[in-house]
């Protein structure tokens, strides 16, 4: 069983590797969306860096290096910003586009201008005679220091002519080995075939060696899991015998509690039986016991309703003893609460005068509820004073900036928003009227300039658009003019054929 889900795993690896790989080719092939190049091809200033002169003699250079090398080019390419885009993929798919350089002898050369950065890029065969190492410094001694200073044409300049120079020592160096070299050409490249093809299949063994280990892992912890399951099993079993005999121990004990309750049960039941004997007996030999003792528990409760009116009416004697003032309220307040609770065989033993009371009690009430009222509305207009202090103080600091001065007023504002909505009657209220005024005459000329700027900057847009096309369209006519009357410009505006990409070096600056 085990050896056909190792089946199953290992053929569903190798789909899955297949497709990966699949997958991977498809995304990495779509590439960039690349701009076309322009018709002089070795010089595409999309950012409108060089001068016409300049970009003349840059193209002538580049042509004559094609000329008299085995066409390899080096091509520049300006543009303002790539908008977030991975600047080393993008120029390695501009090469592949530009196909640059025959035999993928050739150099790219991407500057972005609003991204502050340079990026080169070799051919696949440039690589053995020109190293990362050495390409990042030809980048920083000649194109950097001008660069950094914003001389990008100069930069630009410089850097071709160290490329050229470069390309023609890879010629001369390319022409003397040829001699030596000679049929081992071919046989260099099946060697290279063959340490490919090796490599591959190491690669795939590597892959089936960690999916097999992998599978191991899994049968690994499979196995676990199910010890782990017989261990929960036997617990889960040991811990429900255990509960089991807890419940059993519960059960007896609670059985024996009900054996103990009826045994009391029937010892008050048997008590009662006696005592109802007794009473029968003592009612047989004195009938007028019973009267006695109703008459005896009487007595004792007309003597607790005497205590507790006496008690009542201490409380209201005492509080009409008292002026009828808000310090006196609760006494009058306390002695009527006391009287409210009496029943009605106590109130025939009470003293006082309760309509008195009642009058002085109203009459206290009244004061204090006049009372609190007062420091109601102080409270009140102490905040509301405070409230309005600081809104002076802010508006006697307001800035002329509209986006600040609509803060400040709206601070401002929040101090009467906190007020209660009792304080708020006592607010100043031509400070408020003025205050709402303001803010919104605020607000109106924040969204005036708020409106002002964009307008301001959609314009801007607009005009640079219109330059560049301007420009654009200057630098086309302006080449197809002159290419009527100079020969130099008349060939070599495509790439010839380069399509593998190979070393680069970026830089920001």
């Amino acid at each position: 069983m085990k050896g056909l889900k190792l089946k199953k795993m290992v053929r569903f690896g190798v789909v899955f590797t297949l497709l990966w790989l699949l997958m991977f080719q498809t995304v990495f092939a779509a590439g960039t969306e690349i701009p076309d190049p322009t018709p002089e091809f070795y010089v595409n200033d999309f950012a409108n860096v060089f001068s016409e002169d300049q970009r003349i003699s840059l193209i002538e250079k580049a042509e004559d290096l094609a000329k008299t090398t085995d066409k390899m080019q080096v091509v520049i390419t300006t543009m303002e910003t790539l908008n977030g885009e991975d600047p080393t993929k993008f120029a390695n798919e501009m090469y592949k586009e530009y196909q640059i350089g025959e035999n993928d002898m050739g150099a790219l050369i991407l500057l972005l201008t609003q991204d502050r950065e340079i990026k080169v890029q070799l051919g696949k065969n440039v690589e053995p005679y020109l190293s990362v190492r050495k390409l990042g410094s030809l980048v920083d001694e000649n194109a950097i220091p001008y660069l950094a200073n914003d001389e990008f044409a100069q930069g630009l300049i410089s850097l071709q002519e160290v490329f050229i120079q470069e390309f023609i020592a890879i010629q001369e160096q390319i022409n003397a080995a040829s001699t030596e070299t000679g049929s081992s050409t071919g046989f260099n490249f099946m060697l290279l075939w063959i340490l490919i093809g090796v490599g591959s299949v190491i690669a795939l063994i590597v892959v089936f060696y960690h999916l097999f280990k992998r599978i191991k892992e899994s049968e690994k912890e499979i196995e676990q899991l199910e010890e782990e399951k017989s261990n929960i099993g036997q617990f889960l079993k040991n811990e429900f015998k255990r509960k089991e005999v807890d419940l059993n121990s519960t059960i007896s004990s609670l059985e024996r509690d009900l054996e103990s309750l009826k045994v009391k049960y029937r010892f008050e039941r048997e008590s009662k039986e006696v005592l109802e004997d007794w009473k029968r007996r003592v009612l047989t030999i004195d009938k007028e016991m019973d009267e006695k003792v109703n008459e005896m528990i009487a007595e004792e409760k007309r003597q607790e309703d005497q205590k507790v009116a006496k008690r009542t009416s201490h409380l209201i004697l005492s509080a009409l003893e008292l002026e009828a003032t808000k310090e006196n309220y609760y006494q009058f307040s306390n002695a009527l609460d006391s009287y409210s609770a009496l029943t009605k065989e106590q109130l025939q033993y009470v003293e006082g005068d309760i309509d008195r009371l009642k009058d002085q009690y109203s009459l206290a009430k009244k004061k204090k509820l006049a009372y609190e009222e007062e420091q109601k509305i102080k409270r009140a207009k102490e905040e509301s004073e405070r409230s309005k202090k600081e809104i002076n103080r802010i508006l006697s600091s307001l800035s002329s900036d509209p986006s600040r001065r609509v803060s400040s007023l709206k601070e401002a504002m929040g101090y009467y928003d906190k007020l209660s909505a009792f304080s708020q009657q006592y607010f100043d209220l031509a400070l408020l009227g003025q205050l709402r005024g303001m803010l919104e005459e605020a607000e109106r000329r924040e969204r005036e300039e708020e409106e002002r700027r964009r307008r301001e900057e959609e314009r801007r847009r607009r005009k640079a658009e219109e330059e560049r096309r301007r420009r654009n369209s200057y630098h086309s006519s302006s080449f197809r003019s002159s290419s009527g009357s100079s020969s130099s410009h008349s060939h070599h505006n495509h790439g010839f054929g380069g399509t593998s990409r190979g070393a680069g070096v970026g830089r920001k600056f």
